[in-house]
């Protein structure tokens, strides 16, 4: 894996915990989830305008990708309902890895190495293995669920962005869609009241969320185009680790040895990943 792309990712972890940590903090977790995905598109709009739109070609997949973000949403909202960031978060991160790189294998002719695999392996048995490891095991269903979902709509987009060879407009789109379909799913949930509500008395938060959320996708996509998809996937991942740590220091959630223990684990499986 390419310094380049391995930096992109790492960026992209970072950016990805900010918002997660977000969502979780606020009182109602699927209008706040909204709020992040309508900032960001509201700033992918002027980058469609300079961009352009994507190809006809890959439409499809955008579409596609749309709808199943949906579901990851309100599954993720779902999950951080009633379970712990620290729990959750991990949980729904460690199972994606291994199956987006079955798939960018199997459907998008990637190669990785025998150290990737381990290193991909490891990620996901560390964060997975979170999950046996505490009592309270709330929204384990939700969480895995929401790993599926991730793994699938990850796939399609670096599909979607090969096929167009940039990830820019694609991403762009992607993010005015969702905003359009989860909107209106909220709206039909929740009531435009608690949209507004949330839109004025959060909104700086839903800016900083909009701008995390929507450049740590496009990093993920950009490493996408010259890296493994699977490999970018589990160096992602390493955003399970500020989570951890931001859940304890500011959500005061239960961390425990162990939790860090095998978070760390998973950090060596992207060191594997790196190196190979």
């Amino acid at each position: 894996m390419s310094l380049f792309a391995l930096a992109l990712a790492l960026l992209a972890a970072l950016m990805h915990a900010v918002w997660n940590l977000l969502v979780k903090s606020s009182d109602d977790q699927l209008v706040a989830a909204w709020t992040v995905v309508a900032g960001a598109a509201i700033l992918a709009l002027p980058v469609l305008a300079f961009s352009g739109i994507p190809d006809r070609s890959v439409w499809d997949l955008i579409l596609i990708s749309t709808v199943v973000q949906v579901a990851y949403v309100l599954t993720l909202a779902a999950a951080y309902r009633v379970g712990d960031l620290s729990f959750v978060y991990p949980l729904a991160r460690g199972t994606s890895p291994v199956l987006v790189s079955l798939a960018g294998v199997a459907f998008l002719g990637d190669e990785i190495s025998a150290l990737g695999w381990i290193g991909v392996l490891t990620v996901t048995a560390a964060l997975t293995w979170l999950a046996w490891r505490r009592a309270d095991r709330s929204g384990l269903a939700l969480a895995l669920v929401t790993g599926v979902l991730i793994s699938l709509y990850t796939a399609v987009d670096a599909a979607a962005v090969r096929e167009q060879g940039s990830a820019l407009s694609v991403i762009a789109a992607e993010f005015v869609l969702l905003s359009i379909a989860l909107g209106t799913v909220v709206l039909v949930m929740r009531g435009p009241s608690s949209m507004l509500g949330m839109v004025r008395d959060d909104w700086r938060k839903a800016a900083v969320g909009g701008f995390a959320t929507g450049t740590a996708y496009l990093l993920v996509m950009i490493a996408a185009l010259s890296a493994p998809v699977g490999l970018v996937s589990g160096v992602r991942e390493t955003s399970v680790l500020i989570a951890v740590i931001a859940s304890k220091l500011l959500l005061h959630e239960e961390v425990t040895r162990s939790q860090i223990g095998t978070v760390t684990a998973a950090v060596a499986g992207i060191a594997l990943i790196a190196i190979g």
